[in-house]
């Protein structure tokens, strides 16, 4: 019974099995079972009583009242007290009394007291909950625990879950199942957690409800929600459980089908496995065991989690320690733990592996018992003991375990002899595997008999608390193979159709699952029984059930909904839509049917599905694991997506060959023709060719035409035809005959369009007269049967007379005459229902308007052709079948499709272009899209016209979304079919594309911009060689791309460039683009690259009076420049074309230069005061800027209402000419006012200036000085700010940008110090050369970013080319040190050069660069090429202070001095010159802006002097000590510290304390101080602080030594 199903195909394999085969399976008596495995016998065998358990009994949760208004008390004293306070006045308070006493809680434990104080509250409500609680925990009275929860029966939750439970266990009341369901329900309702657990779990397992997985999860989410832990876990097994592909239980038959299926529905399992693991994560952080153990499962196994057995291993441990957990569940943990323990792939441990089994079996846990038996049987950690082994396995033999029962049968490992035993125990778990693994294994009978005692079998308990779980749904299951048997009659079962039918109603009603689908087949099929109907058909009873079984989670069930809702099977409302997502449930629990109905879903992107070839590959590579058609579709898709596939294409149809396919004959061939296969597929000697592949083909098409197939057949007359062969080389001999006759064959087999291929074979062959003939006959004989045909070929012979002339007049009237009576009888028949063929209407209607336009068969009428060609477009298309089934294939007609038919759109075409044309944008647009759908096959089609048209026309398509034009302006969308049209060749669009590109300003669209210009330099568009010359001078003149460039590679991609840009624009000047003539002048203006290596003024000014002379605005002005310049001299000719580019244009920089003329005297007396010169030429620069802002405030005004688009772009550009000229104006005005030229200087006026020209023209030049004057002038950071970014918005203007990045990076302007952001306004800054801003970029680069290689290139440019004095500091910084990373040198030290730095940024004006100068000198770091002079040392230190080098200089001067000192022989000079160095020291030490550490050297130094006496400054030991020890209080300072430990050694300044000396010493070495290890080697050498210890001595020697050894080695490897 049913269609094919996956269970029934099972059954029907299962029956053709042997018997014999059954001796294959064993048990292995020694194997551990998966803990998945293990838990889901664990879930089966579960007892209701194991579930349904009463709280446990706290203070708190029997007398909840007590938490309302306050959380649970921290002191339990206070909480009695308030209790005892309120007991007067509160009812609520006294029972709170009682149960403290009760509970011990604040107060001695007295249960007796607390229950007589309760008892007297026995008539109010408060108590009664709590005496309940009493009566069934301390008493075990349950008849008074009923009483007093039964009080509370209408309004308390926790009562009524009391109530049910007692009810179903018993307690205090008979046992009433329902009533006790009644009140669970109750309380559930009432929001109580654990009633609403339970609930979900009798839903779940079909315990007196029908089993409902959506029912049971919504009762468990609610528990969860409300915390409680095992309602957690449940709704997590539950997910897992509904959803195979989390579980290693799924239905993949391989790790390699499970792995597709993950990847197909990764969005839905990781959203499921989310959810699973969120829950099991909330229920573990409570503690709760069965969270724990399957967190633990699934560690170990790997599913959800990352495989880590030390998760897993740390999960079931805690389980073992879980509080509040089932005797049951602890004695799983604990197996589990054992097992981990004694596993030999761990490190184990016997003894914590006997004690944890020990501790599970003596809980009753058979595996525990069976593997603890096995290690007393072996001697594995403990004394072999082969009674207790026994007693052990039989113990779990006697609870079904299979294992066990082998070694009670002397080891015996046939599966047959263990199951029986098991099931002849009675045990329906047993009795239900063996009955399925004999049906496994063929043997039915045996199996009947055992599913029939299966489903017989009951309870070993009378009370339902004590059944397992599981043991409805076994029998349940039982029950079901049994109707099944009955109702197939397999193997001698006799055929009770009546019973059977009877068994899947009472199954189905009774909620479960499993029988939906046996009964909706049923229903689908109908029932007979003899010759009469027990069960009539009934497609849409079948669809209500199979929706049932769909909806309870079986595949099948979901298959055959799917099924039937695709397919609109049996008068099933057909929804293709809907179906797709049973579909998806069914393929994902591994339905083949249904995975590869998912792969025609994505192959052909059916109703609500994109086409997605590489998803649908995936489930057809799943379902082709059986399906020969999957196969087949498989391999084509696998082709499709990528030709190197094809041998994995091939080996997939040639086992569905294998499977007696035909369809796979036949795409074989076709890859065969395609000359797709490898060449390895061939025999013979010699590489094949693409011939040899052709006669492989012939030989698969014949294979398949012999089996009937009559797309093969049509195939083959192709190569009787000779379309295969190649100049003399012939795939099989010619013969016109055979091709004939093989269209007549696939025409006799089905095919019923091969005629309409034969007449075609016909005209190909010159056979006109054939071929008319055959579409004469099919026109009249076939026009009532199949009229598409006959249609078809009244419009194909209208084509031959109507496009090639063929025939007389009277065949031209008579073809017209088809047409019109084909279209009327269409039309006609459309009226009454009739579905006719769209496109060959289409065609005709096209044929119709061309006879009309040109007089073919009637009358020239061009309104008439018009009326036929807007049919034409409007005629609707023949739909898409969308049904999910395998399509028939389709014919080579179809796949070859001929650009010939494209009448619709040849019509469309002409209709854009007359609308387009005329102006009528709306209309153009509608046509165009309706042609949108069909525009990329045209532009694939084998047509020149066709694909120019296509181009053309989404060029169109893009020109008016972009510009807004018959149609909402969408750019984005514009952009779509400008780009389509761009790649196809067609020069506008990529110009308008370009263009828009290039606006954008963007970073990443570069290549892009230059890409579509490149497109249009292809066909030779004038504008896209401009465009892309342009780009590349860009390029050319890109500031410090060339000196940062790190790499040759864009050098030599350029090498070509210049030759291009002036090939470029040479070329568009030839096609008259008066801009490139403009951009040839700039080149030979100013020279270019080694292309015009030098400046070439004439040519320029050749090309600029070209432009000019046409007109050209900009050339104007350029021309009058030249002619004006010193090197021509020429005003009178440049002042002619000032004048022509103001009359003509009104050009306002044209009136500016003039002025200018004005300024420097032109028009002046030659004995004119200079001053009155500028006076007059501001005067008249003012008067312009006021004529012209008038006049630019009436243009702004006036709306341009030109509808040339061309047009209206010009009278823009001039417009923005008008204010550029305009804002240059105002801004040289400015200047006028700032810096006093014309005029008084005048701040404020020149700041006016600067804000009218920017308002005018966004001047980027007049933002800058506003940002320099709020800067520099008026202390306005916040102002200045605003205009450094106003100016790099606008442009890149890098003296804004390297402003800009000084105030990020110092915090100025209200702004927070952000290294970032100024980071990236410096690099802006370096992009167009700017100095300063190099070198703050190299800091951040260096110091910040720590990319020390860039921040040195960055440094020598900022140094040696640019000349920034710190760059050339930092240089000699770098130099002076060298500089390691990770062991590599990145610098190396060059003292030279170093010194040479610093020389350079001291002549430019660093006073530290001339410090260091003096430091060489000093300490003679060159003495080979300098010596040590102290005299030019204190030259430059000197010239350092004088540089504003400050303290630094100051100390460094007075420590020289006294240095000098020390070398005089004259004391009076000397104590002179050191008198000199404390005046510099104690100004350094005085100067409260440097640094600490330059006042504390200087100080130390002073303090010498005191102790000393030197400089004639007063001898005060005690001050000169004292100064030593403030400095060490606050620094650890090494000379104050040498100096501390040298005066208590000599007792200067303190008295002698030769161990506060040694202990100073030793603060000096620890810093690195050589003296200070070699006097500490002294001390202990010589026993100065009491004791001699020469080893210790001669450890600070070492060290002393070595320190000294390596400053030798630094020294060679400086020299």
């Amino acid at each position: 019974m049913g269609n094919a199903t996956s269970k029934e195909l099972l059954i029907r394999h299962n029956l053709s099995n042997h018997s014999d085969h059954f001796q294959h399976f064993t048990i292995d008596l020694y194997s551990v079972d998966s803990t998945h495995q293990i838990l889901k016998t664990y879930c089966i065998n579960q007892k209701l009583s194991d579930i349904l358990k009463h709280p446990t009994s706290t203070l708190f949760s029997t007398t909840p009242f007590l938490l309302l208004d306050t959380d649970l008390p921290e002191d339990e004293t206070e909480f009695y007290a308030s209790l005892i306070d309120r007991q007067e006045t509160s009812t609520a308070a006294r029972v709170g009394v009682a149960q403290c006493k009760m509970y011990g809680f604040g107060t001695s434990q007295d249960i007796e007291e607390g229950a007589r104080l309760l008892h007297q509250l026995r008539d109010h409500p408060e108590s009664w909950y709590s005496l309940g609680c009493y009566y069934f925990d301390q008493k075990r009275d349950y008849a008074q625990a009923y009483h007093y929860f039964r009080l509370l029966r209408k309004q308390d939750g926790l009562a009524q879950y009391r109530l049910g439970l007692m009810m179903l266990y018993g307690q205090g009341i008979t046992q009433n199942l329902q009533g006790g369901f009644h009140y669970l329900k109750l309380a559930a309702k009432n929001n109580n957690k654990y009633a609403q657990f339970i609930l979900g779990f009798y839903y779940e397992h079909g315990i007196l409800v029908r089993c409902s997985a959506s029912v049971a999860r919504d009762w468990y989410e609610r528990s969860a929600n409300q915390g409680f832990a095992e309602a957690q876990t449940h709704l997590a097994n539950l997910l897992l459980i509904t959803h195979p592909l989390l579980t290693t239980t799924s239905v993949a038959a391989t790790a390699q089908e499970k792995e597709i299926l993950m990847s197909l529905l990764k969005d839905r399992v990781e959203t499921i496995k989310l959810e699973a693991l969120t829950w099991l994560e909330k229920a573990k952080d409570q503690e709760n065991a069965n969270a724990l153990i399957r967190l633990g499962a699934l560690y170990e196994e790997g599913v959800l989690a990352p495989k880590d057995t030390t998760k897993a291993f740390e999960c079931y441990k805690r389980a073992t320690q879980a509080p509040f957990t089932s005797k049951n569940i602890k004695a799983l943990a604990h197996y589990l733990v054992g097992i981990h323990y004694r596993s030999a792939e761990r490190h184990t441990d016997h003894i914590l592996a006997l004690e944890h089994l020990s501790l599970s079996a003596e809980s009753g846990y058979a595996p525990a018992q069976r593997i603890l038996g096995i290690m007393y049987l072996e001697g594995t950690g403990v004394p072999r003991d082969d009674v207790k082994a026994h007693q052990l396995v039989q113990a779990a033999a006697a609870q079904g375990d299979v294992r066990s029962l082998g070694f009670l049968a002397d080891h015996q490992r046939s599966a047959l002899s263990l199951y029986e035993r098991a099931a002849k125990t009675g045990s329906l778990n047993a009795q239900l595997a063996l009955a399925e693994l004999l049906q496994h294994v063929g043997q039915h009978a045996l199996a009947f008999k055992w599913f029939k005692t299966a489903s017989k079998n009951t309870p070993q308990h009378d009370n339902l608390m004590d059944v397992h779980v599981g043991w409805s749904v076994q029998r349940n299951t039982a029950r079901l193979m049994v109707a099944r048997y009955q109702y197939n009659g397999w193997d001698g079962v006799k055929l009770d159709r009546a019973r059977a039918l009877e068994e899947f109603q009472l199954l189905s009603k009774s909620g479960f699952p499993d029988a939906y689908y046996w009964l909706a087949a049923c229903y689908e099929e109908g029932v007979m029984m003899g010759e009469g109907w027990l069960v009539q058909p009934d497609a849409t009873l079948a669809f209500d059930v199979y929706r049932q079984s769909a909806e309870a989670g079986d595949r099948d069930g979901q298959f055959q909904v799917a099924y039937m809702m695709s397919n609109g099977v049996g008068g099933i409302e057909r929804d293709v839509e809907g179906a797709f997502e049973w579909y998806l449930k069914a393929a994902e629990q591994g339905h083949r049917t249904a995975q590869y109905s998912l792969g025609l879903y994505f192959e052909y992107g059916l109703v609500g599905v994109s086409v997605d070839l590489e998803t649908a590959k995936g489930w057809y590579t799943l379902a082709a694991h059986e399906l020969s058609t999957a196969m087949v579709r498989l391999a084509l898709v696998l082709v499709k997506l990528d030709n190197r596939s094809v041998p994995e294409a091939v080996e997939w149809l040639k086992r569905a060959i294998e499977k007696d396919d035909v369809v796979a004959l036949r795409e074989l061939a076709n890859m065969y023709k395609d000359d797709l296969v490898d060449d390895e597929n061939v025999s013979m000697t010699e590489p094949p060719d693409s011939l040899d592949h052709l006669r492989v083909a012939f030989g698969y098409y014949k294979s398949a035409a012999d089996k009937g197939d009559a797309l093969s057949w049509h195939a083959l007359s192709k190569f009787f035809e000779g379309a295969y062969d190649i100049d003399d080389e012939i795939v099989v001999p010619t013969d016109f005959g055979k091709a004939v006759e093989c269209l007549k064959k696939a025409q006799k087999l089905g095919h019923e369009v091969a005629i309409l291929d034969l007449a075609d074979l016909y005209y190909r062959h010159d056979k006109v007269d054939e071929t008319m003939k055959i579409y004469d006959e099919l026109a009249t004989s076939l026009s009532d049967s199949m009229p598409y045909i006959a249609n078809k070929a009244k419009v194909e012979a209208a084509k031959i007379v109507v496009f090639e002339n063929y025939g007389e007049e009277a065949d031209q009237h008579h073809v017209y005459n088809w047409l019109t009576e084909m279209i009327s009888y269409v039309e006609d028949s459309r009226q009454q229902g009739g579905n006719e063929s769209g496109r060959i209407l289409a065609e005709a209607y096209e044929l119709l308007g061309y006879c009309s336009e040109h007089g073919i068969g009637t009358n020239v009428n061009q309104q008439k052709a018009t009326e036929f060609y807007l049919k034409c477009v409007h005629e609707e298309e023949d739909g898409k079948n969308d049904k999910v089934v395998e399509d028939e294939e389709p014919s080579w007609v179809e796949r070859q499709r001929n650009y010939e038919h494209w009448a619709k759109q040849r019509s469309l075409c002409r209709l854009v272009y007359t609308f387009m044309e005329e102006k009528e944008y709306q209309s153009a647009f509608t046509y165009l899209q309706a042609l949108k759908p069909d525009l990329d096959e045209m532009s694939e089609l084998p047509s020149y016209d066709a694909q120019y048209q296509a181009r053309r026309m989404k060029y169109n398509m893009g020109f008016l979304l972009f510009h807004g034009l018959g149609v909402k302006k969408s750019v984005q969308e514009s952009l779509f079919w400008l780009g389509d049209a761009s790649d196809e060749g067609d020069g506008d669009a990529a110009y308008l594309l370009g263009c828009f590109l290039a606006q954008l300003h963007e970073d990443g669209l570069d290549s892009e911009v230059r890409q579509r210009f490149q497109q249009g330099v292809l066909v030779n568009h004038a504008g896209c060689m401009r465009e892309l010359a342009l780009i590349l001078l860009s390029d050319e003149e890109g500031g410090l791309v060339g000196i940062l460039a790190e790499d040759d590679e864009k050098k030599q991609n350029n090498k070509g460039a210049p030759h291009e840009i002036l090939e470029l624009l040479e070329s568009a000047s030839q096609l008259d683009d008066l801009e490139s003539i403009y951009q040839l002048g700039r080149l030979y203006e100013n020279g270019f690259s080694h292309v015009i290596p030098e400046k070439n003024i004439d040519k320029a000014l050749e090309y600029y009076t070209l432009a000019a002379s046409r007109d050209h605005e900009p050339s104007m002005l350029k021309t009058g420049e030249i002619l004006g310049s010193i090197a021509i001299n020429q005003h009178e000719q440049a002042i002619e074309w000032f004048q022509k580019a103001k009359a003509m244009y009104d050009n306002t920089k044209a009136k500016v230069m003039l002025i200018s003329y004005q300024f420097q005297g032109f028009f002046a007396p030659e004995d004119d005061d200079m001053n009155d010169k500028d006076k007059r030429s501001f005067k008249l620069l003012q008067e312009l800027v006021n004529k012209e802002v008038t006049i630019l405030e009436t243009e702004v005004s006036f709306e341009i209402e030109e509808e040339d688009l061309v047009k209206r772009r010009m009278q823009k550009e001039q417009l923005t000419m008008k204010k550029e000229g305009l804002g240059l104006a105002l801004y040289i005005l400015g200047q006028c006012y700032e810096l006093g030229k014309g005029t008084a200087i005048n701040l404020t006026t020149a700041k006016s200036c600067y804000y009218r020209s920017i308002n005018v023209s966004q001047h980027i030049d007049s933002m800058w000085r506003l940002g320099i004057i709020y800067n520099e002038l008026e202390n306005d950071d916040s102002s200045a700010l605003e205009w450094f970014r106003k100016a790099v918005e606008k442009g890149k203007h890098r003296e804004s940008h390297y402003q800009l990045g000084l105030f990020h990076l110092k915090g100025r302007g209200g702004l927070e110090s952000n290294i970032a952001v100024a980071k990236k306004h410096f690099s802006k800054a370096v992009e167009q050369g700017h100095p300063l801003a190099t070198f703050e970029l190299a800091r951040i680069v260096w110091n910040i970013d720590h990319n020390h290689l860039y921040a040195y290139e960055l440094y020598k440019i900022a140094g040696q080319q640019l000349h920034v004095p710190g760059a050339l500091r930092e240089l000699g910084h770098l130099s002076h040190t060298g500089f390691t990373m990770h062991g590599i040198q990145i610098i190396e030290q060059d003292r030279k050069q170093a010194f040479a730095y610093y020389g350079e940024a001291a002549k430019l004006g660093d006073a530290i660069g001339a410090l260091m100068v003096g430091t060489y000198f000093e300490k003679g770091y060159l003495k080979e090429e300098l010596g040590q002079d102290l005299d030019r040392a204190l030259q430059w230190y000197e010239s350092a202070y004088k540089l504003d080098c400050g303290s630094l200089s100051e100390l460094a001067i007075g420590k020289l001095k006294h240095l000098m000192a020390e070398s005089m022989t004259d004391v009076k000079q000397a104590e002179d010159l050191r008198e000199e160095a404390l005046v510099w020291l104690e100004s350094a030490a005085n100067d409260e802006s440097s640094s600490s550490h330059i006042m504390t050297a200087a100080k130390v130094m002073i303090a010498l002097y005191c102790i000393n006496g030197w400089g004639r400054k007063t001898l005060d030991l005690k001050q000169g000590f004292q100064i030593l020890l403030e400095i060490i209080n606050h620094t650890d300072n090494l000379e104050a510290i040498i100096a501390i430990a040298k005066c208590y050694e000599e007792g200067v300044g303190a008295e002698y304390d030769m161990m506060k000396a040694k202990t100073y010493w030793e603060m000096a070495a620890e810093r690195n101080s050589r003296e200070a290890l070699i006097r500490l080697g002294d001390i202990y050498e010589l026993g100065l602080t009491g004791t001699i210890n020469r080893k210790i001595a001669n450890e600070y020697y070492d060290k002393a030594k070595l320190m000294e050894l390596k400053a030798k080695q630094g020294d060679r490897r400086i020299s």
